[in-house]
């Protein structure tokens, strides 16, 4: 049987940091605020032409030389992204024309904050079979692009960086190897954190097509009416649109991050608290099994919060949001690999990792690392 093992991480954090106080010259809030409800003291944020792609080749050649292996070694890339470089290609496409390699299948995984943990689950599928040897799993997110700098309650949160592992065929589970893993969503929390633009659920708020032509059956005329009659080929004003619950439809404010604090607060934790518990039940550990919980980095208080329920030990979390904040699916990714690199975590140790996300989604992994 083949077991997967994660042989090497990377990271990258962008040059351009957004402190605290930056924000305090922004909007109503202030430092101390920021800290107390969030943990957060600064973010970084990409460059004015710094790509999710740019940051995901970054990381990902890091993490290929910490795994002893080229970009030609690799036969599956996953990558997890909010606010992709584009809507088509993928980025995992992109990535891997940067990483100089073709062929192999590059594939994009749309689960928000979740989505790191989701690629590391469908890559175990994978090696487990002893389809694919090698595969590159990357989280690579630039929030900044559509976070509302006008928004005291979700600017303060949202920062840009890349994740990537390396994740290998390993025969003997001593040297690494996925003992649980869980993936749910719920379907029914949509609008607690959620982006509606691009897509086609508001796309008919600025459609080029008028309803009168789209009930036919063709549309060879359309050109020719378009040419004659300058009113059609204009996009309507967003802003007089009716507009939608809980989201300004105006063009800009359709691609901002919506978010219903306490909601989503209150469900993350619960879903760290059922996560622990169902990982505990089904491999028959305990607490001391645990070495290190590596969890999505979305609030401090999420995490002090899940370990008073659970009597999770603190001096055993990965706190990584200080000068982060919430990178989406690059945060597990990243600050294990940032937790490495400051010898906290070893090879041979046990690691939980659980995330959740807009969708909502969440998921959990249990492994030696």
């Amino acid at each position: 049987m083949y077991h997967s093992r994660i042989s090497g991480l990377g990271y990258y954090l962008p040059k351009k940091v957004l402190t605290n106080q930056d924000l305090e010259k922004m909007v109503d809030t202030s430092d101390e605020w920021i800290k107390q409800r969030t943990g957060i003291e600064s973010r970084h944020i990409a460059g004015e032409n710094e790509l999710p792609s740019d940051m995901a080749l970054k990381s990902s050649l890091q993490a290929l030389k910490k795994s002893n292996l080229t970009p030609e070694d690799l036969d599956f890339i996953l990558v997890s992204t909010v606010y992709p470089d584009q809507l088509m290609p993928n980025t995992a496409c992109t990535l891997q024309k940067k990483l100089g390699i073709s062929h192999i299948p590059a594939l994009d995984i749309s689960a928000a904050c979740s989505g790191f943990v989701y690629a590391l689950s469908i890559a175990n599928q994978y090696i487990q079979t002893g389809t694919y040897k090698n595969i590159l799993i990357v989280g690579t997110e630039t929030l900044h692009h559509i976070t509302n700098y006008q928004d005291r309650t979700t600017c303060v949160l949202f920062g840009d960086g890349a994740g990537t592992a390396v994740v290998s065929q390993n025969k003997d589970p001593e040297k690494g190897c996925i003992y649980h893993q869980e993936l749910k969503a719920y379907g029914e929390m949509d609008s607690a954190l959620f982006i509606p633009a691009p897509g086609a659920k508001y796309a008919s708020k600025t459609q080029s097509i008028p309803n009168q032509y789209r009930k036919n059956n063709t549309l060879q005329n359309l050109s020719l009416t378009l040419e004659k009659n300058n009113e059609m080929t204009k996009k309507p004003d967003p802003r007089e649109s009716k507009k939608q619950p809980n989201c300004d439809t105006s063009e800009k404010q359709d691609t901002y991050i919506h978010m219903e604090g306490q909601t989503v607060f209150k469900k993350a934790v619960k879903i760290m608290c059922s996560a622990l518990e169902k990982t505990l039940k089904d491999t028959g550990g305990s607490l001391d099994q645990i070495d290190w919980l590596v969890p999505h980095q979305a609030n401090e208080r999420i995490l002090k919060q899940f370990c008073k329920l659970t009597g999770f030990p603190e001096e055993k979390v990965i706190f990584d949001i200080k000068d982060t904040g919430n990178i989406s699916s690059a945060s597990i990714p990243l600050s294990m690999a940032r937790a490495i690199e400051q010898g906290k975590i070893k090879r041979g140790q046990d690691i939980l990792m659980i995330a959740m996300g807009g969708g909502m989604t969440s998921g959990s992994v249990f492994l030696k690392y």
